[in-house]
């Protein structure tokens, strides 16, 4: 049976309905969301070229992907939450234990004559485990929140500083010591201007989108503008002639308007992160 490039297109939105009610029945993977959106990019770029019988129904074709995308964003996100909740938990499993605490082995010690004192084997022991979590958490975070991250970047900061607290102590009667403290401010320093030229650059390109993204939507507005205009044209045509040219050059106009948005998502996407980059710095 023979169909036209629209009813083809139709029927692709309509899988993409069925993929989206089942995936957000139940817990799904960040590829199964993937290929829906996927093809959602696919039909995307078809409506761009396939002419409908109407430009009424033209656009009920683009409205439905617009619902479709919206609500598949949201289905992701909430399976989104659900996995970082589940890197969140089984973080914290593998950090418990590994604080170390001078006061807490004071008192241990003194209680028990010395006999469970912190080693420095047990010691050595946590810092592989920590660097074993960090590992992980480096291997997941792209699955987490934003929050969920932070909370965990936090703790394991704290946990690394305790450690560092503890060789410093074991560290601090030798003769070493002061070298040690020169070549660790030395390098402090150098990572502080390393940071700072880092955070000037992310403020710089923060900027520079920024001013992007404000001439993009105002191109946004002139070519939206120019849609209603010829819209308007096409619904009065006078003639068959003047209506196809006036639809040709919608099509161009909607083509813009794709290629502008496709422009201001992307321009959102990298101020976003660089957003969060200064959100979340740390001097």
């Amino acid at each position: 049976m023979f169909f036209q490039p629209f009813e083809n297109l139709n029927q692709k939105l309509d899988q993409v309905d069925t993929k989206v009610s089942i995936l957000s029945s139940f817990r799904s993977e960040f590829s199964e969301w993937n290929e829906v959106f996927e093809l959602m990019n696919e039909i995307k770029e078809e409506l761009k070229i396939v002419r409908y019988p109407t430009l009424n129904e033209k656009n009920e074709a683009w409205q439905k992907l617009y619902r479709l995308r919206e609500k598949a964003y949201t289905e992701r996100e909430k399976d989104f939450k659900y996995i970082s909740k589940g890197h969140l938990d089984e973080l914290h499993s593998k950090l418990a234990g590994l604080r170390y605490s001078a006061l807490e082995d004071f008192i241990v010690s003194n209680l028990t004559f010395g006999e469970m004192k912190v080693t420095k084997e047990e010691m050595r022991q946590r810092g592989q485990e920590l660097n074993e979590a960090a590992k992980y958490f480096s291997s997941v975070k792209q699955e987490m929140s934003r929050e969920d991250k932070a909370e965990i970047h936090e703790r394991i900061l704290d946990i690394r500083e305790s450690h560092d607290r503890f060789w410093e102590e074991i560290k601090q009667h030798s003769n070493e010591l002061e070298q040690i403290k020169y070549e660790k401010q030395k390098a402090w320093e150098e990572r502080q201007e390393r940071k700072r030229q880092a955070k000037e650059r992310v403020e710089n390109n923060l900027e520079k989108n920024k001013g992007k993204l404000e001439n993009a939507k105002d191109a946004l507005e002139r070519f939206e503008k120019q849609k209603a205009n010829l819209e308007e044209k096409i619904e009065s045509a006078y003639s068959d002639n003047y209506r196809e040219k006036h639809e040709e050059w919608l099509d161009e106009v909607n083509e813009k308007i794709s290629r502008v948005e496709e422009q201001i998502e992307r321009l959102e996407g990298w101020i976003r992160e660089d957003e969060q980059k200064l959100d979340f710095w740390i001097d």
